[in-house]
This record gives structure tokens, sequence and C-alpha cells, in this order.
């Protein structure tokens, strides 16, 4: 989707889904910059922080 701002330009953002290994459980999220959110996925889980994706083990 792309969001166009007079001052600032066009705004890139990306839907993703993250599921776990049986695609039992699903998590969608929206985020501007997807290199970063999906660090942030993997940061969380690899700490074993209480997050939903951590929660259910979300692999992407």
């Amino acid at each position: 989707m792309n969001e166009f701002n007079p001052q600032l330009g066009f705004h890139s953002y990306y839907v993703y889904i993250i599921t776990n290994k049986y695609r039992s459980t699903f998590y969608i999220g929206m985020t501007n910059n997807l290199k970063q959110r999906m660090f942030q996925h993997k940061e969380n889980l690899e700490l074993g922080n209480k997050t939903f994706a951590a929660k259910y083990n979300l692999q992407f």
C-alpha cells in the first residue's frame, strides 16, 4: 500500500503473515520496514520474550 504525504512523498507498507510449524496459528502484521520487523520477531524468539510470536513458536 502506498500512501502519499505531500511533505514527505510516498510511504510503502507491508502486510506479512507468520505461522507455526503446523500452520495452526497465524500472526498478521503490518510494517513499513519488513527487514527490521522480521529481525525483531526472530530476536524475541531467541531471547524467549513473552510475545505472541514466541508463545506460539511462530516461524518465518
